[in-house]
């Protein structure tokens, strides 16, 4: 996945939050950010995009601080952004495995020529 796709990716999240009226958090939608890290995780966004997932995990301690304060409306946006991140960090780590990989193939076929 290109620099490019990720970015329309990032876009049309952010697209979406903003439009229309949105209920107030619950534990369930921030369910949905917790999931988002966790996929992120399993493509090794920890190695290769760290920091957006520390933002991700950040945002959703933030969120869930909110939600027990009662201030859902703040908790639903943050647990939003948490999501975003997570997804951010999951497609820019997923990238970073397709470059290795290309890389990979690059290395096996020199050398697979330089055999003959």
């Amino acid at each position: 996945m290109g620099k490019r796709k990720i970015l329309c990716v990032v876009a049309l999240a952010l697209l979406f939050q903003g439009c229309g009226n949105h209920p107030p958090a619950s534990p369930s939608s921030l369910d949905t950010a917790r999931v988002a890290i966790e996929e992120a995780a399993r493509y090794d966004a920890a190695q290769y995009a760290s920091s957006e997932l520390t933002t991700a995990q950040l945002k959703l301690t933030r969120a869930e601080e909110a939600l027990r304060m009662g201030k859902e409306e703040r908790a639903r946006r943050l647990g939003e952004q948490a999501t975003i991140d997570a997804r951010y960090a999951q497609a820019k780590a997923q990238a970073q495995h397709e470059q290795n990989s290309a890389i990979d193939n690059r290395t096996t076929a020199a050398t697979i020529q330089q055999s003959r």
